[in-house]
Formats: structure tokens, sequence, C-alpha cells
């Protein structure tokens, strides 16, 4: 007898069938060999039949954990993406450095609001590997969306994970409108605290408007240490507020707060004072 080996190896799914002959000296009709089979991909899954975020608070990363499992004999190379997610910077509430909100101002792109790491890799035969996919939400909608896998060589959306949230912003109260820092000498800073409340399983964030300067300096001035900041749900935030007078007189003035994405009218804080000079005696 002679033994044969026969090599097998396909980048296409699907079901095959080849003949082959092989001719014998002397024999005038060939032998016939049949090889029969179906190509298959490798079988995998995740550990969830959908992706649930629920609430999230607008500009806030949320992260949510899953696993994909690898059930297949042979090691599969994946990439993980959302289809219909943006390509532009997100926008982190937690790391804002500018003042402006990204809905208020144009944007070439639309940010990328979704991140998965690892978005792609290698799973042996009969292994796992954790996912983290972090949602961003720099619009406020529901998402319904998905999460798809590609396996390299086999092919595109080879699985589809759906994708639910729903972004918004929390409501938050302010629990100071009026503040009274009652007699005050002229050019002398005083301190108070304007106080925000959220009620909300959701944090926010807070920013001061910084005061309009025009030609005439105005009576009061105010400034804050921290002008913008994080309002922790279920919280109350202490924002230091200074104010320095300029005239000897009953005088009062607004100071504007704008929550983070919001496009409602600004939080108003009325801010009262008597401001005086100096007090002597002969």
């Amino acid at each position: 007898h002679q033994a044969i080996h026969i090599t097998f190896k396909s980048p296409h799914l699907g079901d095959f069938n080849e003949e082959f002959n092989v001719v014998f000296d002397g024999c005038p009709d060939p032998v016939k060999i049949s090889l029969k089979g179906a190509v298959i991909g490798p079988t995998f899954h995740f550990d969830k039949s959908k992706l649930k975020f629920g609430t999230v608070s607008y500009g806030f990363p949320c992260t949510e954990k899953l696993v994909l499992n690898n059930t297949s004999l042979v090691a599969m190379t994946y990439k993980l993406r959302v289809p219909d997610d943006g390509t532009g910077a997100p926008v982190n509430a937690e790391e804002l450095e500018h003042d402006d909100s990204p809905r208020s101002r144009a944007q070439q792109t639309v940010p990328q609001e979704f991140h998965i790491q690892p978005a792609s890799g290698t799973i042996q035969a009969m292994s796992s590997a954790a996912i983290h996919v972090t949602l961003t939400a720099n619009s406020l909608r529901k998402f319904h969306t998905g999460l798809v896998v590609d396996v390299v060589g086999v092919g595109e959306e080879i699985l589809n994970l759906p994708i639910s949230a729903k972004s918004v912003i929390p409501p938050i109260q302010l629990t100071t409108p009026t503040m009274d820092y009652s007699r005050c000498f002229k050019n002398h800073p005083y301190e108070k605290s304007v106080v925000f409340s959220n009620a909300s399983d959701l944090p926010a964030r807070y920013l001061l408007i910084p005061q309009e300067t025009d030609e005439n300096a105005p009576v009061i001035s105010y400034y804050s240490p921290k002008p913008k900041g994080i309002i922790a749900a279920r919280s109350q935030c202490h924002v230091p507020l200074i104010i320095e007078a300029h005239l000897g007189e009953e005088l009062n003035t607004e100071a504007l707060f704008k929550i983070f994405g919001s496009d409602d009218p600004p939080l108003e804080v009325n801010i009262m004072c008597y401001g005086e000079g100096p007090v002597v005696c002969a």
C-alpha cells in the first residue's frame, strides 16, 4: 500500500466537494477520490444577550463589562466596533477644560461615544476575554445600536450584540437663590457658599459664567476659586463665592451658573450687600 497525505485549508465558509483522479501506470481508468466537508467559522458568544447601560448622565463615562467566549477548537482573531458611532473626540465632563457645551458649538465631526477595550485581539481555543465598553454620551437621546464582532479571515458582522441606553441631564436645584453678605467694607473680599442640590442618581457638572465687564466697573465683583466642578449624585455641592463691594451703598448683582450640556437658562444667584467705608471715631 501507499499512504497519501492530503492537506486542506480554505479561506471561504461553506460546503465543499472536491474530486481527485489518481492515475496508475498500465491502468486505463483513473481512480477517483472524493473529498467532502464543510468549512465553518469559530463558534463564540457573549455572556450577555444585550448590553444595557440604563440611564446615563450627559458627558459622564459609564462602563459595562462583558465576556467574549470562544467555544471552538481553534483560535479566533476578533475586532469589535459600533458601526454608527462617531469619529470625533468625545467630551468628558469630568475632564472638561472649557466652559462651552459641545451641543452649543458646531462640530465638524460627530464625537465618538463608545470606547471598547480591547477593541481587537486573539482568543485561544476554548478560552474567553473580558471586554469593557464605555459610553460617554455627547447627545441627549435614546441609544438603540449594536456591538458588532468581525472575525479576521472569516467575515464581518458575524455577531451583533444589541446596546441600549438613555442619556439625560439630572435636575439640579439651587438651594441658595439669594445670598446676603450684609455689610461689607469696600474693596475687601467676603466669602459665602452657593449650594447646589442633586436628588438624582446621576452626577452633573456646574460652570460659573464669567462676570461681564464693560466700560464701567461693576458695583460688586465676584469670583470663585472653584468655578467648575462635579455635583455628585444624591448630594449637595458647596461652591465658594467671593465678592468685593466697590460703592458705599446698598448693592446687588447676579451670578449665573449653568449645568453642563443643558440648554435651560442659567441658574441665577442674587447677591446682596451694603458697601461701606472705614468706621472712624474721633
